[in-house]
């Protein structure tokens, strides 16, 4: 009812003033020498940008939570998937001087939303890269496991104590404040990765150790063809 159609409406009243605020603060730093002035105001953009994409987030979680994007079930090969999400990454880590790469098993197809399935892959190596320091790897592993179809995304990143990473799919949950502005709403990215991999009839888990890093493990029913008559 009237929840939903404010779930609608809000990013909207939302998205329009901060595309208006930042269209004016666009203008002042193409209008300013002043190089201090300059940086603030560069870090004022990536605020607003910050705030637009946490907006987009919520709202893509309120509306799936509330049933308005549904699920197109097909076979989906994930190591294809795998591979074509870090060919799409791989600047983003040679920027980073992270090591990114695919170790994908062929013919490994899940069953699930394909555009869905993107997004959990994107998530997972979003927060992976988020959270590895330079001269670090990131590693996507797609493999058979008996009935399922297992996908790890591996890193060499800061890792978690056991507490944290126990809470780390919550929403909103942020370990430490001082990491907020790295993690970017994190906690909301992981949610989605949960909902995502629930929808699918999955699981996911993690496995971290401080100073480490982590890996996050996605298990999907597989999609088995069956036999020509």
């Amino acid at each position: 009812g009237e929840m939903r159609q404010s779930s609608t409406a809000l990013p909207h009243e939302l998205r329009t003033p901060l595309a208006a605020l930042r269209g004016e603060i666009e203008l002042a730093l193409r209008a300013t020498r002043d190089a201090d002035l300059q940086q603030s105001l560069a870090s004022q953009i990536e605020d607003i940008d910050r705030l637009t994409r946490l907006i987009e987030h919520v709202l893509t979680l309120a509306r799936a939570e509330s049933g308005q994007i549904p699920l197109s079930f097909t076979a989906v090969d994930l190591g294809e998937m795998a591979n074509s999400i870090v060919d799409q990454l791989e600047p983003v880590a040679n920027a980073r001087a992270i090591t990114l790469r695919c170790e994908a098993a062929p013919a490994v197809v899940a069953k699930g939303d394909a555009g869905w399935l993107e997004r959990l892959v994107l998530n997972l190596l979003d927060n992976a890269m988020k959270f590895t320091r330079e001269g670090g790897c990131v590693v996507v592993r797609v493999s058979r496991s008996g009935e399922r179809a297992s996908m790890e995304v591996t890193d060499t990143g800061i890792g978690m104590t056991p507490d944290v990473a126990a809470h780390v799919f919550e929403r909103f949950y942020q370990a430490d404040p001082s990491r907020s502005s790295a993690s970017d709403g994190a906690g909301l990215g992981l949610s989605l990765v949960k909902w995502i991999v629930e929808r699918h009839h999955g699981t996911v888990s993690v496995e971290s150790t401080l100073d480490k890093g982590s890996t996050f493990r996605v298990l999907l029913p597989a999609f088995t063809t069956l036999p020509r008559s």
